[in-house]
């Protein structure tokens, strides 16, 4: 048995203890506050949903690209998370954007500056 195929049978367990833990953690919430459950299970599928989106297209990115796509993939990656976090997640809460739409921006542009200037210095 290889290396390889040890770590993709400890993945395969953890990728199973964590759906367990989101399915225990959907009931544990639909059980606390009943009301509105069509709402909460649709918004919970959704974020699930794209969640395992975002991961299965992180895994197609490291497992079958090369430099230098791969890089730009994965600041592109980057962008889409913060852009989630800083202006997404904000606007939901009903907070103003300005702000974290001015750090998105900003972190957006420092690291497309970095990964251009990477993938053109370091060797392949």
């Amino acid at each position: 048995m290889s290396a390889e195929a040890g770590w993709g049978g400890a993945m395969a367990r953890g990728r199973n203890w964590l759906w367990l833990a989101v399915v225990l953690l959907a009931a544990v919430q639909l059980w606390r506050d009943p009301s509105d459950w069509a709402v909460r299970v649709f918004a919970m599928v959704a974020s699930v949903s794209l969640l395992v989106l975002i991961v299965l297209a992180v895994q197609y990115v490291e497992t079958r690209t090369q430099r230098p796509r791969k890089s730009y993939l994965r600041w592109a990656f980057a962008v889409a998370v913060l852009g989630l976090v800083l202006v997404a997640m904000p606007l939901a809460l009903g907070a103003g954007i300005s702000i974290g739409l001015m750090l998105w921006a900003g972190f957006a542009v420092v690291g497309l500056v970095w990964v251009y200037f990477y993938e053109r210095t370091e060797p392949l």
